[in-house]
C-alpha cells in the first residue's frame, strides 16, 4: 500500500500486518498537535499491538515527526516490532520522548530487520534509549546513522541502540549526535549483551556517570569488532566488558585521523573484501573521501554520480548543498570533489571535458602538375566551430600533413590534412572531433614544349588536294619536353592532316597542323605550348587555334 500523507501513516494501525511504501517525502510537522500535544501515535504501539509488516521508505524523509509521551513505553515511530522489515527511510527534525525503550525509528525490535535508515532530531527517554532503536531483540540493525541527540536519564542511552540483546546484528552504522545518561551510556550502544557490534564509528560526544564508552558503554559478551570514536568524545571505547566479550581493533582517533581511509584498512567483510572504498561505485557499505568526509554509508546516499561539465569558461560550480568542490577552476581537468552523507556516492572528483571543435571553411588550394600527391600545408587554413565566444583568438588549428586525392588532373578535386591539431594558449580546453580536415583542390595541367626538329620539311608532288601527305612523328620531325621526370615515353600527338595553304604547286608553302592534341598514358596531365622552328622558315601560333584549346604548327615551304 502506498503511503501518500502523514494520515496515511498514521492509519497503518488499521492494519499492522501489511506492506506498505512512501510515495514521497512526508511533512509530519502537524504531529505537534494532534491528540492534545501527545503527537503521533507510535505504529503498533506495544506488545498487544505490535507492527509484523513491510515498510519501504524508499528512500524519502519524513520531517518534524512529534511524539511526546514521557510516560509511556516503546515510543519512536514505530512503537513494537516483531519480525518486521523497516527500511530505506530518514527522518529528521525529529522529536521522540517516551519512558523506557524508546528510539528514532523504532522503540522495541524484536526479530526485526532494520536497514538503510537514519535519524536526526532528539530522542528522550528514561532507560533503553537509543538514535535509532530503543532495544534490539534479535534481528538486525545495518546502514543506519543517527545524527540527532539522545538522552537518557535513567540507564542504557545509545547512540544508535541502547540495549542490543538475544544474538542481536549491528554493522556499518555510525552516530554523530550527542549522547547523555546516567550510566551504560555509549557512542554506538548503551549496552550489549551476547550480540555483535562491528565496523562503526562515533564522533558524538558521550557523557554519563558510569559505564560510559566512546563505543559501548557496557558489554556482556558478544563481540564489538572494528570501531574507531573520535578522541575527546568519551573517556573510553567500552565502558565496561565481561563475559568473555571479543573486543577487536577498536580504537580512538583524532576526527582528521577519522577522515583518512588509512584507519580503515582493516574493516573487511567476510570474504575478506575492504568495506570502505576511496572511489565511487565500487558498491562497498562505505565511501570515504579521503582527507574530506568520515566514512559514509552509500546506502544514504541518491546513488553514484559523474560530476561533469563540458568546457565553458566558466569557473566550475554546483547548486547541489550536498556536495563540496574544493578550489574549483575554470580550465579542463579534474578538480577535487566530496559529497555529504545525503549527497552521491561520487564516481571522480569534478571534470570539465573538453569542448569539442569542429571545422568549416578549410582553404582551397592547387598546383601544376607534378606527377605526386604532395600539397602545401602551409596552405592549410580552416573556421574553427563552437568556441567559447571571446576566445576565438586563442586557439587554432594546425596540419602536418597534406596531399590530394589523386596524382591526376582530371581526377584531383580535394586535398586532405592530416595530423590536424590545435595550437595557442586555449588550446587545452579543446578538442577537434577529428584529426583530418578535406578542403578543395585542384592540379592544372604542365605545359609541354614543341618544337619541329631540324630539317623537318613536308614536300610532295602536286596530287590536286590541299593535304600534306607526311604525318607528324614524335622525335623524327617534332619533339616534346617539360615533361616530369620518368614521364612522357608513351605521350606524342594524335595524328593529325596538315594543309598546304592551297593545292597548286609551288615554293614557299605554308604548312598548317591544326587542332594537335596529346594522346597516350598520362596525357592527361599536359597540355601543349609549342613554338617550333626548322630550317630557319618561319612559323608561327595560331592564336585562335589555342584559344579553342588546340595547337597549331605552321612551316613555310
Amino acid at each position: 500500500m502506498r503511503v501518500h500523507t502523514v494520515y496515511d501513516l498514521q492509519n497503518i494501525n488499521a492494519k499492522l500486518d501489511g506492506r506498505y511504501i512512501l510515495a514521497g517525502d512526508i511533512d509530519a510537522t502537524a504531529t505537534q498537535d494532534w491528540n492534545s500535544g501527545a503527537g503521533f501515535l507510535p505504529i503498533g504501539e506495544d506488545y498487544s499491538t505490535q507492527f509484523t509488516g513491510r515498510f519501504d521508505g524508499a528512500g524519502h524523509t519524513l520531517r518534524g515527526l512529534y511524539i511526546n509521551r514521557p510516560y509511556e513505553n516503546t515510543q519512536g515511530l514505530f512503537g513494537y516490532t516483531v519480525g518486521a522489515r523497516i527500511e530505506n527511510l530518514s527522518l529528521v527534525d525529529g522529536n521522540v520522548e517516551g519512558h523506557d525503550s524508546v528510539g528514532g525509528i523504532v522503540g522495541y525490535a524484536q526479530d526485526t530487520v532494520i536497514r538503510n535508515v537514519s535519524y536526526a532530531g532528539r530522542v528522550n527517554g528514561n532507560q533503553i534509549v537509543g538514535g535509532i532503536v530503543g532495544c534490539a531483540w534479535g534481528g538486525s540493525i545495518q546502514n543506519a546513522w543517527n545524527a540527532g541527540a539522545v538522552s537518557g536519564a535513567g540507564q542504557i542511552a545509545g547512540g544508535v541502540v541502547g540495549y542490543a540483546r538475544e544474538a542481536a546484528k549491528i554493522q556499518n552504522v555510525c552516530n554523530t549526535g550527542t549522547i547523555t545518561g546516567s550510566k551504560l551510556v555509549g557512542g554506538i550502544v548503551g549496552a550489549i549483551d551476547d550480540s555483535t557490534l562491528q565496523h562503526a564509528w562515533n564522533t558524538g560526544t558521550v557523557t554519563g556517570n558510569q559505564k560510559v564508552g566512546g563505543i559501548v558503554g557496557q558489554a556482556l559478551g558478544g563481540s564489538i569488532r572494528h570501531a574507531v570514536w573520535k578522541s575527546g568524545s568519551a573517556g573510553q571505547a567500552v565502558g565496561a566488558s565481561s563475559n568473555g566479550t571479543d573486543v577487536t581493533d577498536v580504537k580512538v582517533a583524532p576526527e582528521a585521523d577519522m577522515k583518512l581511509a588509512a584507519t580503515y584498512t582493516d574493516w573487511k567483510d567476510a570474504n575478506g573484501n575492504a568495506v570502505v572504498a576511496t572511489e565511487g561505485g565500487k558498491g562497498t557499505p562505505w565511501r570515504i573521501y579521503n582527507g574530506h568526509t568520515m566514512p559514509l554509508l552509500t546506502a544514504l546516499m541518491k546513488g553514484t554520480k559523474h560530476l561533469e561539465k563540458v568546457y565553458d569558461g566558466n569557473v566550475f560550480a554546483t547548486t547541489d548543498p550536498h556536495i563540496t568542490l574544493v578550489h574549483p577552476g575554470k580550465d579542463v581537468g579534474t578538480y577535487d570533489a566530496y559529497s555529504d552523507q545525503f549527497g552521491y556516492d561520487l564516481i571522480g572528483g569534478a571534470v570539465i571535458k573538453s569542448r569539442v571543435l569542429t571545422l568549416s571553411g578549410v582553404a582551397a588550394q592547387s598546383k601544376t602538375y607534378d606527377g605526386t600527391t604532395v600539397a602545401d600545408i602551409s596552405k592549410f587554413h580552416a573556421t574553427l566551430n563552437n568556441i567559447v565566444a571571446g576566445e576565438e583568438s586563442l586557439v587554432t588549428a594546425t596540419a602536418t600533413g597534406a596531399a590530394y586525392n589523386s596524382k591526376d588532373v582530371a581526377s584531383a578535386n580535394a586535398v586532405k590534412y592530416t595530423g590536424v591539431a590545435l595550437t595557442g594558449t586555449g588550446a587545452g580546453n579543446y578538442t577537434l572531433a577529428a584529426s583530418t580536415a578535406q578542403g578543395a583542390g585542384s592540379i592544372t595541367a604542365k605545359q609541354l614544349n614543341l618544337a619541329l626538329t631540324g630539317g623537318a620539311r613536308f614536300d610532295k608532288t602536286y596530287d590536286g588536294n590541299a593535304n600534306v601527305t607526311q604525318t607528324l612523328t614524335k622525335d623524327r620531325n617534332y619533339t616534346l619536353t617539360n615533361f616530369v621526370n620518368g614521364e612522357g615515353a608513351d605521350i606524342a600527338l594524335a595524328p593529325v592532316t596538315g594543309t598546304y595553304a592551297d593545292k597548286n604547286a609551288g615554293t614557299g608553302k605554308t604548312v598548317n597542323f591544326t587542332g594537335l592534341t596529346l594522346t597516350g598514358t598520362g596525357a592527361g596531365n599536359y597540355s601543349l605550348y609549342d613554338h617550333p622552328h626548322g630550317n630557319g622558315r618561319h612559323r608561327k601560333e595560331d592564336a585562335d587555334a589555342r584559344r579553342d584549346g588546340g595547337h597549331a604548327v605552321h612551316q613555310d615551304l
